[in-house]
């Protein structure tokens, strides 16, 4: 069973990335908790936007990995993942991107 807490890092009204169709540039960074074999397994994500009742989440990269080896959280925790590179901000400026500095996240539907 999968559960998204509260922030883990800054605040918000509204903890969705793309509400009603408008990019927010204060949104929350959540914790994502999963119980797993191996115990449970906790990561930050961002909650980009509901999508057919499902939430499209995106993962830091090294938390997400094509290969399963590599990978940190189960495969059932996402479906069709993808991965992208996104610029970067620091967490206090949300709305500065970072110039030439990009991060990849791997994003798709949290089940």
């Amino acid at each position: 069973m999968s559960l998204f807490k509260q922030p883990a890092l800054g605040e918000s009204e509204e903890p969705y990335v793309f509400l009603s169709g408008v990019i927010q540039t204060r949104y929350s960074v959540c914790q994502f908790n999963i119980d797993s074999e191996e115990g449970q397994i906790s990561s930050q994500v961002i909650l980009i936007t509901e999508f057919e009742g499902k939430k499209l989440v995106a993962f830091p990269f090294g938390v997400w990995h094509r290969n399963l080896q590599r990978r940190v959280l189960p495969s059932q925790c996402l479906a069709k993942p993808v991965l992208v590179e996104v610029q970067a901000c620091r967490p206090e400026a949300l709305d500065e991107p970072l110039e030439e500095l990009y991060i990849k996240l791997s994003y798709g539907l949290a089940i």
